[in-house]
C-alpha cells in the first residue's frame, strides 16, 4: 500500500469519525452509529517486519468436512494440518511458510500454542504463506471467533467445498459480506464423490454473488488422482504464478477501495438516520395544527384568572399588588405558583402541563417520521422551562402599557378633547356672564335703567354648571374602568406572549433544519473527497486475477 493513499483513507476516516462525533454529541446520532466508523485496519502486512518484501497470504476457508487440512497437507506432502476426527473441535490455525520469512507478530488474541507453524525450504513457494483456517461452521464459536480475527491479514481466499456441502450457508453469508476485501479462488474437493452438475450449480451461485467468471478447481483428495478430474496442481500453480509484488500491491488498494466505500456506505446510512427533508416538512405542518390546538385550549383554560386578576385591579391598591407579582414571576425560570399567594396567575400549573403536552406531540411527530428525537427535546427543554416567564413578562408589559395610557388612539384623542372642553366651556361662559354685568352695570349707571335682577343671575349660574357639566360627562363616559383596561391588557399580553412562546419554537425548528443541512452537507463533501482521490478500480491485466475479484465488491462490503 503506497503511503499517499493510506494518508488519504486515514485523512477521510479522520474526517468521518469526527463528523459522526459531531452528530453524536447534538444527538442526531446514537453511539451505535458513531462506532460504525472504526475500521478495522488489520492488513496482512501487519505480519511481517518489512511489508514491502512480504509473501502473498493464502489461507484454505470452508466449512466441517470439506478437506482443507487435506489439502494443504497435499500441497507440503506431509501433515501440517491436522485431519480426521480431530479437526472439527481444533481451535489451531496452520501456518506452512518459507523459512526464510520472518513473522513480525501474531494477532494479540491468538496465544502462540494456538498456531501450527511448519516452515519450508521450497524456493518456489517462497512468497507465499500458507494458512488452514479453522472451521466457520464449527459447532464451537471460538473457531468462528478464530476466522474472523485472522480474516484481515490475508490476501487470497481459497473457498473450499464438497459436493454435499457447497450450499454452506455460514461460509455463504460470509463470501457475500465480504467478497471486497480478498481475491478468492474455489475448490470443489471431493470431486470424486460428486457429480459434474453440481460443480455448474456452484459456479451458478458465484455468478450471482458477483464473479464474472470464477475459478473454480475440482480436487480429489481420496490419493487415487482420478484422471482428468483432479485439478489441486493447476491450483498451485495459480497461486504461486499470482506471488508478486504487483499482485500483492493490487490486493492492498483494493482493500483500501473497499474500506472507501465502507465510509461512504456507513455515512449514507448515518444520513438516512438522520431523517428526510419531507419528514421534517411534515413534522413543521403538523406542528401548526398541534399549536393552534393548544393555544385555543390554554386560552379557554386562563379566561377565569385573567378576569379575576383584572377584578382585582380594579380594586383600590390591587393594581400594584398583581404588577408586582407579575414582574415576579417574570424573573423565575419555572417554579409552581406560590401557595400563598392571593392573586390569581395566568400561567399555572395546568398551562404549564399543556403546554408540555404540545411539545411532547412534536417530539412525537419528530420520532414518527423518522426523525432524532434527542435534538428536538435538547432544544425544547430551555423552552419548556421560559414559557411561564415568557408570558408573564409579556402581560407584565401590557399592563404597564396600557394603565399609563388607557383606551385605544381615539380614545385617547376624544378624552384630551373633552377634558380642555370641560375647563374651556365653563371659562367662557364666566367670561361672557362677567362682561355682560360690567356692562349692564355701565348702562344703569348712565340711563339710571334697572340693574340686573334674579332672573339673570339663576340663568347665568346654570349657564356656567351646564357649560362645565356637559363636556365633564362626556369625559367620564369615554373613560374606561381600570378593570376593563386591566382585561384589555392581559388579553394583548397573553396573545403577545403565546407569539413570543410560538416565535421561540419556531426558531428552534429553523435552527434544527438548518443544523442538519449543515450536517449533511459536511458528509457529502466527505463522500465526495472519498471518491475523488482516484479511489476506483484500475484495470487489471493479470485475467487470472481479475476473474478472482467480485465484481459487486462495492455493493458488499
Amino acid at each position: 500500500m503506497n503511503s499517499e493513499s493510506d494518508r488519504l483513507f486515514f485523512s477521510a476516516l479522520g474526517q468521518a469519525q469526527a463528523w459522526a462525533a459531531e452528530c453524536r454529541d447534538l444527538g442526531w446520532l446514537l453511539p451505535r452509529d458513531v462506532e460504525r466508523f472504526s475500521v478495522d485496519r488489520r492488513s496482512p502486512a501487519a505480519l511481517f517486519p518489512n511489508s514491502g518484501q512480504r509473501p502473498l497470504i493464502v489461507a484454505f476457508f470452508g466449512g466441517t468436512g470439506v478437506g482443507k487440512s487435506t489439502l494443504l497437507n497435499r500441497l507440503a506432502e506431509h501433515e501440517v494440518a491436522r485431519t480426521g476426527v480431530m479437526r472439527p473441535t481444533s481451535r489451531e490455525v496452520s501456518l506452512y511458510i518459507h523459512c526464510a520469512v520472518d513473522l513480525e507478530r501474531l494477532p494479540e488474541k491468538f496465544p502462540i500454542e494456538k498456531v501450527r507453524i511448519d516452515r519450508h525450504a521450497v524456493d518456489k513457494m517462497k512468497n507465499i504463506l500458507w494458512i488452514d483456517m479453522p472451521d466457520i461452521d464449527s459447532t464451537e464459536t471460538a473457531n468462528r471467533e478464530i476466522v474472523l480475527e485472522w480474516l484481515p491479514h490475508i490476501d487470497v481466499l481459497v473457498y473450499v467445498v464438497s459436493p454435499e456441502r457447497y450450499r454452506d450457508e455460514k461460509g455463504w453469508q460470509l463470501l457475500l459480506s465480504k467478497g471486497a476485501r480478498y481475491a478468492w479462488l474455489f475448490a470443489m474437493n471431493q470431486i470424486d464423490q460428486g457429480d459434474p452438475s453440481q460443480r455448474d450449480d456452484f459456479i451458478k451461485q458465484l455468478l450471482n454473488a458477483g464473479f464474472k467468471n470464477p475459478i473454480v478447481f475440482a480436487t480429489d483428495c481420496s490419493g487415487t488422482e482420478s484422471a482428468g478430474r483432479d485439478e489441486f496442481r493447476q491450483l498451485q500453480e495459480t497461486i504461486e504464478n499470482l506471488a508478486n509484488r504487483h499482485t500483492i500491491e493490487h490486493l492492498e488498494f483494493r482493500s483500501l477501495v473497499a474500506h472507501m466505500h465502507e465510509i461512504e456506505n456507513n455515512i449514507d446510512l448515518c444520513m438516512d438516520a438522520m431523517g428526510s427533508p419531507s419528514a421534517i416538512d411534515l413534522m413543521v405542518n403538523r406542528w401548526e395544527s398541534v399549536w393552534n390546538d393548544a393555544v385555543n385550549d390554554l386560552n379557554d383554560g386562563i379566561q377565569w384568572p385573567i378576569h379575576e386578576a383584572a377584578r382585582i385591579i380594579g380594586s383600590a391598591g390591587g393594581e400594584k399588588n398583581l404588577i408586582k407579582q407579575l414582574a415576579k414571576e417574570g424573573r423565575k425560570e419555572h417554579q409552581a405558583q406560590s401557595q400563598s399567594s392571593t392573586n390569581p396567575m395566568l400561567w399555572d400549573d395546568w398551562a404549564q402541563t399543556r403546554f408540555d403536552d404540545a411539545l411532547d406531540q412534536l417530539a412525537v411527530t419528530a420520532g414518527a417520521n423518522g426523525i432524532p428525537v434527542t435534538p428536538i427535546k435538547s432544544k425544547l427543554a430551555e423552552i419548556r422551562t421560559q414559557a411561564r416567564k415568557i408570558l408573564h413578562s409579556q402581560t407584565e408589559q401590557s399592563l404597564r402599557r396600557t394603565l399609563a395610557n388607557p383606551g385605544n388612539s381615539i380614545q385617547r384623542q376624544l378624552l384630551a378633547i373633552t377634558r380642555l372642553c370641560s375647563g374651556l366651556f365653563p371659562l367662557t361662559a364666566i367670561i361672557w356672564v362677567a362682561y355682560e354685568v360690567l356692562d349692564q352695570f355701565h348702562t344703569s349707571s348712565v340711563s339710571g335703567a334697572p340693574y340686573l335682577g334674579v332672573n339673570f343671575a339663576i340663568h347665568s349660574g346654570l349657564l356656567i354648571f351646564v357649560s362645565w357639566l356637559l363636556p365633564w360627562f362626556i369625559y367620564r363616559k369615554l373613560t374606561p374602568s381600570t378593570e376593563e383596561v386591566a382585561l384589555q391588557a392581559l388579553q394583548n399580553g397573553t396573545r403577545v406572549g403565546y407569539e413570543c412562546i410560538k416565535s421561540r419554537i419556531d426558531d428552534m425548528l429553523r435552527n434544527l433544519v438548518d443544523e442538519r443541512v449543515r450536517l449533511i452537507a459536511a458528509a457529502e463533501k466527505i463522500t465526495a473527497e472519498c471518491s475523488r482521490h482516484s479511489f476506483s478500480e484500475t484495470k487489471i491485466e493479470n485475467q487470472t486475477l481479475d476473474r478472482m475479484l467480485s465484481k459487486q465488491a462495492t455493493i458488499q462490503c
